[in-house]
């Protein structure tokens, strides 16, 4: 029974990781995007950012997380100190 327990607990344990590690990937492009316009007034946003949210713009262009994600990001822009 313990093999079989253990067999639960891995499964459980990669199905949080698989669905913990996008979840984490959307929550953390509208931070850098707030910091990265507040660093760079005036200048181009960095290429590796625009690399890095790719498949974010592409959930919110092409996916019911538009609204969602749209108030998460205006959150993070009214709610995020400046670190200029």
């Amino acid at each position: 029974m313990s093999a079989e327990r253990s067999g639960t607990s891995n499964a459980a344990a990669w199905a949080l990781s698989i669905l913990a590690v996008p979840v984490l990937y959307l929550l953390s492009v509208p931070p850098l995007d707030v910091y990265a316009r507040r660093g760079h007034i005036g200048l181009p946003l960095p290429s590796w950012l625009h690399n890095y949210a790719t498949f974010y713009i592409w959930c919110y262009e092409n996916t019911p997380l538009k609204k969602p994600l749209h108030g998460y990001a205006a959150w993070c822009w009214d709610h995020m100190p400046s670190l200029f």
